[in-house]
């Protein structure tokens, strides 16, 4: 684990590092960036296909660029750092939060070798914040880099970006698709599915024993079923689907645990309205079921009048177990809609 406090640290770019306060917490553990800071670690390390990062991210106050990454001279290298939130785009984006949570600890794991290899020899971190008085603030803690172990007979699955679903292929599932509406968010990475909707996104993914899905919801209104799954075909297959939030049963129930605090009764016959707020789900597809999938399912089942019924999903990717995060991310991440 990096210990900061046995780490020489300095500014990182030129002109980038401004007004910025660095201070070591937790018997070196963490380090939390405040103003506009762009830092440098000292850090030699040989990154090789196996290289995993694994980390603890908290957002204390937005700004535009928070993020972590290598890189081997003093010039930022947009290509070897990942955006973690921010109001502006920079850096590889497939581990960014369209809507992040201030004050929240939050678990990654990037496996680096799938983005780039060689020798580096800094760690970097981003706290941007250009303006007249900064106040964005960034807390990084219990940093590791080390090399997986594969078994020589694994079959590793290459870990997916972030779906980005203004670029995927959308379509009716089964027969129950009527007067549904898709937008799409954050360019791309959240999708919103309205009314009586059925969906099913062309993605073709090997669900093995340690497949584990991925993603952010919210509903603001509920609908009869709201749920997330798999198929191989055109019909509807309850057996592999998960229900997060509904009136009515349908699906897989382990996981149908969505609340939204101080809802209100509202006008729609699926009876509750309210400020939703995100939930992040982590499940062990592989638990339930295995196979060659075809289709990502979206769920949002409102069958009567108004149909009004209104779910978001984000963050979604598809990893295995082992090249999950312990806490936060898994296998499938689904962007936040």
């Amino acid at each position: 684990m990096v210990d900061f406090s046995d780490m020489a640290i300095a500014a990182y770019g030129r002109g980038q590092d401004l007004s910025s306060t660095v201070e070591i917490q937790d018997l070196g553990a963490t380090l939390a960036l405040t103003g506009s800071g762009w830092k440098r670690v000292e850090f030699a390390y040989d990154i090789t296909k196996n290289t995993i990062l694994e980390f603890e991210f908290k957002l204390g106050s937005l700004g535009e660029i928070h993020a972590i990454g290598f890189d081997n001279d003093r010039v930022p290298s947009a290509n070897q750092a990942w955006q973690l939130s921010g109001t502006e785009r920079w850096g590889l984006s497939d581990f960014s939060s369209p809507s992040p949570r201030v004050g929240e600890w939050r678990s990654y794991r990037i496996s680096v070798g799938d983005y780039f290899t060689g020798s580096v020899g800094y760690l970097t971190l981003i706290n941007d914040h250009g303006v007249s008085n900064p106040t964005a603030a960034s807390l990084f803690r219990n940093v590791r880099v080390y090399e997986q172990e594969l078994a020589a007979t694994a079959k590793v699955q290459p870990q997916r970006p972030i779906i980005n679903f203004s670029t995927a292929t959308i379509t009716s599932y089964g027969q129950q698709d009527k007067s549904s509406q898709l937008s799409y968010q954050d360019q791309g990475d959240s999708v919103l599915l309205s009314g009586n909707g059925w969906k099913k996104l062309a993605l073709q993914y090997d669900v093995t024993k340690d497949t584990v899905l991925v993603f952010d919801f919210k509903s603001e209104r509920q609908g009869e079923i709201h749920a997330i799954g798999f198929d191989d075909d055109d019909r509807n297959s309850s057996n592999r689907a998960f229900q997060l939030y509904g009136t009515q049963d349908w699906g897989r129930q382990e996981f149908r645990n969505y609340a939204v605090p101080g809802a209100v009764p509202g006008a729609g016959a699926a009876g509750v309205t309210g400020a939703g707020q995100w939930q992040r789900y982590e499940i062990p597809v592989g638990q339930f079921f295995t196979g060659a999938m075809n289709y990502l399912t979206l769920i949002n089942d409102h069958d009567v009048k108004p149909r009004d019924a209104r779910s978001f999903s984000a963050m979604c990717r598809c990893l295995s177990a082992a090249a999950a995060p312990k806490k936060c991310r898994s296998t499938w991440a689904i962007s936040r809609a």
